[in-house]
């Protein structure tokens, strides 16, 4: 594979972290954001049919942190260095207050403090536009690597439109022959790479494209991606140098070996894992309590009395009918061990 794909494919592997445990970003990433809305790795259903229930404890954790740091823009104060530069300063804070919304600085700050607790690490990038929010979601680098800036590749993943694609700066022949294929929306790869001078810069598209012997061409997923695939090049867009890393980041908790900072999405897995299932298992035990049953010698009667009876109906037997007695005793200790674990 080419340096992108095996880059890529560094990105999605496990990484062995101190103590011999793996941990798996991506996948870390896909549970924080599912938990966070309420939702299942497995699906919504379980192997029986029954309709699985998501006692979400993750997000009002999240909430109640982010309302912690809730950070604003009359926060942001300037410091003079020496005291006669009072009133030099007292114009540079309002340029400051001007600029910061002009450029819709409080918004990147509330978009900020969500993330923050709620995956342990922020990434915001440095343009010609300002500062922008990156999602995680977007990167891909070295999961072990200490910061971005030590990682030897980063990429960020953008999805355009072809009218968005037009206006940049890229090589034209190159933009045709992407556009001809008549998308609505393509997956650009904006890579960085280490230079001696600097960072090399490259757009790509039409990656994780496989051609078979027979010359037809399919498109694979950034997830099934793995060494037997001979997957063609990336198309090449654009290429140029910079000096400046665009990348700035902030941790919430930092775990030696692994980039990821540790917050409350990725430390309630366990709690939120253990409420769900004595929830879940309850509600199948009030189903179990809620059934009508009913035992009998006579083999004579039908199999479902609530069917195959009509109100009124006498019934005739040579052996007497017995409702089946279900307890709930157990609905104690669910309650206990739910308690224990939302104390936590």
């Amino acid at each position: 594979m080419t340096e992108f794909y095996s880059s890529i494919q560094r990105f999605r592997n496990p990484i062995e972290m101190p103590g011999g445990w793996l941990f798996d970003h991506a996948k870390t990433l896909r549970r924080i954001n599912l938990y966070t809305v309420g939702k299942f790795e497995s699906g919504e259903y379980d192997s029986l049919g029954f309709r699985k229930f998501f006692y979400n404890i993750t997000k009002p954790a999240i909430d109640i942190a982010r309302k912690f740091i809730d950070l604003d823009t009359k926060d942001v104060v300037l410091i003079p260095e020496h005291q006669d530069e009072e009133f030099k300063l007292w114009l540079m804070q309002k340029d400051l207050r001007q600029w910061m919304k002009t450029e819709g600085f409080a918004d990147l700050l509330n978009e900020l403090k969500s993330d923050f607790p709620k995956y342990g690490s922020i990434v915001v990038k440095k343009s010609k536009d300002g500062l922008k929010r990156v999602p995680l979601e977007n990167l891909r680098f070295d999961p072990s690597a200490k910061s971005l800036s030590d990682s030897d590749f980063v990429y960020e993943v953008h999805l355009m439109s072809a009218g968005e694609i037009k206006k940049m700066p890229w090589n034209k022949d190159a933009v045709k022959i992407l556009l001809d294929s008549g998308k609505k929306k393509y997956e650009i790869f904006e890579c960085y790479f280490k230079a001696d001078d600097g960072w090399e810069r490259k757009f790509y598209a039409d990656v994780f494209r496989i051609q078979d012997k027979n010359g037809v061409i399919t498109h694979s997923i950034e997830a099934h991606i793995n060494d037997s695939n001979e997957y063609l090049p990336p198309q090449e867009l654009h290429s140029d140098k910079i000096e400046e890393f665009p990348y700035r980041e902030k941790h919430w908790e930092r775990l030696p070996g692994r980039w990821l900072g540790f917050a409350l999405g990725e430390y309630l897995t366990d709690n939120q894992i253990a409420v769900n299932e004595d929830v879940n298992l309850e509600r199948k035990a009030l189903h179990i309590k809620a059934l009508n049953i009913w035992w009998t010698q006579d083999e004579m009667i039908g199999n479902n009395l609530l069917t195959d009876m009509q109100s009124g109906e006498v019934v005739k037997t040579s052996s007497a009918i017995h409702a089946v007695q279900k307890d709930n005793t157990d609905l104690t200790a669910f309650a206990s061990s739910f308690n224990k674990w939302l104390n936590l």
